[in-house]
């Protein structure tokens, strides 16, 4: 059975631009070219480098730009969208962290008034019975 090589020389080698540099490939996200990758000197963004450019793709029909860009404009919506909804998340839970603060708060003030009603309480009938020492509490008769 014959073997297939899937490399070549040619796609194995390292492509080098004027520079002399490794090339890099990028995609281009303008209107004119959405999606399309090209070849690239590597120095091009730091302005010095030989401006080296070579598409690697096919070209893409009219239609396709359209849809891509209508695809990254909602793409850009949906971004915000989500961004916003995190911010009101975000702003949500540190309201409901708040409220629980707020809430353990109300839940110990009511233990202590508890507390302290019961404590008045006793009070009460520590006064009454020792006014009361020695002395019979006799229901009247009717």
């Amino acid at each position: 059975m014959p073997s297939i090589s899937t490399s070549s020389s040619l796609s194995s080698r390292i492509r080098l631009c004027h520079c002399r540099e490794k090339l890099v490939k990028v995609t281009s996200w303008t209107a004119q070219n959405p999606g399309r990758r090209f070849y690239g000197c590597v120095n091009y963004w730091f302005g010095n480098g030989c401006n080296y450019f070579e598409l690697a793709d096919d070209v893409i029909c009219e239609h396709g730009k359209e849809v891509i860009c209508e695809q990254m404009e909602k793409i850009a919506s949906l971004s915000v969208e989500l961004a916003k909804s995190k911010n009101r998340e975000n702003a949500v839970s540190v309201k409901a962290e708040k409220l629980k603060i707020k809430l353990n708060v109300v839940s110990v003030c009511l233990a202590l008034s508890w507390a302290i009603i019961g404590l008045y309480i006793v009070m009460i009938i520590a006064i009454v019975v020792s006014s009361n020492k020695g002395g019979e509490i006799v229901p009247e008769l009717a």
